[in-house]
């Protein structure tokens, strides 16, 4: 499988942190910036780390900023 290119913040559809922000409440997960990559981590609720995936399949923001910035929005 070949790994999706990284996206911007920019680039995800109006409601998708709304849509996302409701999904991982349903859960309860919780969200993270991922300490090493421009990525967004999640925690079940058995303990399991794991990426957001995101609108196009891919996990990878194109910036660390871009990440935080959604990040925000999320939570």
């Amino acid at each position: 499988m070949t790994p999706k290119p990284p996206i911007t913040a920019a680039s995800l559809p109006p409601d998708w942190c709304g849509v996302a922000r409701e999904a991982l409440r349903c859960g309860p997960h919780s969200v993270r910036a991922c300490p090493t990559a421009p990525t967004i981590e999640v925690r079940t609720t058995d303990g399991t780390i794991g990426p957001l995936m995101l609108p196009g399949g891919g996990f990878t923001f194109t910036s660390f900023s871009d990440r935080d910035a959604v990040l925000a929005r999320i939570k």
